[in-house]
């Protein structure tokens, strides 16, 4: 059986989306035959500790994170801290909590890049695919300045740095995988796959995006909304995700490796 660990998935807790109930999830993943699951709603850890019981009542290792906004220079983007020990969990409860005193704007909840500098022992860091600074660079051409931010991030992340992709058929995924492919050989960063998990079903999107409109305050036909979901995003079987990522094999099994490290 093909081992696979989805890394980022979105809960009902989430601010912005995510309709997966989180024993549904633990239970899903179980079902599924993986040994753990990370739980990574955006800017907040209100479902940790009910997560933590689900996933120790079913045997499943319970991966802690969240997906965060970083502002930097060049802007914001996404990426993920995954918790690897205590000091990285007390890192991210300081982070997070950071974020919203001291970094909100509007309805986001940026992490400076100083503080993240000061605070990333213990934490493992996937550099956000499409939505990551370093994603939206690439898309936009500007291969140089993604050099110097993942340089940046290498230096301070180390080891424990992950060039994260995605295949949900959103704008800039391939230009981003050629981007990484090349920098993981050059630089011997790993790759890592993940499927940004919201809801559990392929037939549950059209539910997921009424959520999304709900905390936009637009309609679904609106033809203003940004869409930013995919229906791929629900939470897919191992077999599913490494069909996905033939060609990448080690960004499959990294998600295990990743898991080994937690």
């Amino acid at each position: 059986m093909t081992q696979f660990i989805h890394l980022r998935t979105h809960s009902e807790y989430s601010l912005v989306d995510g309709l997966l109930r989180v024993k549904e999830l633990v239970a899903r993943v179980k079902q599924a035959g993986m040994p753990a699951v990370a739980l990574t709603d955006e800017s907040n850890l209100f479902a940790l500790v009910k997560f933590y019981r689900a996933a120790l009542a079913e045997g499943v290792q319970p991966i802690i994170g969240s997906d965060c906004w970083v502002k930097t220079e060049h802007g914001y983007g996404r990426l993920t801290l995954i918790a690897m020990n205590q000091i990285g969990y007390s890192h991210l409860l300081d982070l997070i909590s950071m974020a919203w005193r001291e970094g909100q704007e509007g309805d986001y909840a940026l992490i400076d890049w100083r503080w993240l500098e000061s605070r990333a022992e213990g934490l493992i860091c996937l550099t956000g695919a499409t939505e990551g600074e370093i994603g939206r660079l690439v898309a936009a051409g500007q291969i140089d300045k993604a050099d110097q931010v993942l340089a940046r991030y290498h230096a301070v992340f180390a080891d424990r740095l992950y060039l994260e992709l995605t295949r949900l058929g959103l704008a800039g995924e391939g230009a981003l995988t050629d981007f990484a492919v090349q920098r993981a050989d050059a630089l011997q960063i790993p790759l890592v796959a993940t499927n940004v998990a919201c809801f559990a079903h392929a037939d549950d999107f059209e539910a997921h995006e009424t959520r999304v409109c709900i905390h936009d305050s637009v309609t679904l036909d609106d033809p203003r909304r940004t869409h930013r979901h995919s229906p791929e995003q629900w939470l897919k079987p191992a077999d599913a995700m490494a069909a996905l990522f033939a060609d990448l094999p080690d960004a499959i099994e990294n998600t295990v490796e990743i898991d080994k490290r937690c």
